[in-house]
């Protein structure tokens, strides 16, 4: 089951991804777990969903064409600041994860590692 918050209420997550295979694995994980899940295709959207929802934990899919990760991030901290921000990439993209653990990224894992704590993750 996914933490608790207040009674009745679970910690929200937001997941960045324009992969269709990916956010439906992630959704059918969440609800294993009963987790609050939001899953935003756009980066662009991304800010403003963490501004309103208030998430718990943001998860990047680093896969995405995503602009400046760097400024990506500082912009998800500046809205959700008590957020935990998880990168995901394919290990074949070194450059990504170093960047994502060089702006802050609470976790950084690779696809495999994200898909083997998929549930975990979500549980908080």
């Amino acid at each position: 089951m996914a933490r608790k918050l207040f009674k009745g209420q679970t910690m929200k997550t937001i997941l960045l991804s324009n992969d269709l295979m990916l956010g439906s694995q992630v959704t059918q994980a969440a609800r294993q777990v009963d987790a609050d899940l939001e899953v935003i295709g756009q980066a662009g959207q991304l800010v403003a969903a963490c501004d309103s929802a208030a998430p718990a934990q943001v998860i990047l899919d680093l896969n995405n064409s995503l602009p400046a990760i760097a400024e990506l991030i500082e912009r998800i901290r500046e809205v959700a600041p008590d957020a935990r921000i998880i990168a995901i990439a394919s290990h074949v993209h070194v450059s990504k994860i170093e960047t994502a653990q060089a702006a802050g990224c609470d976790a950084v894992l690779t696809k495999g590692q994200f898909h083997s704590q998929m549930t975990e993750v979500l549980a908080g």
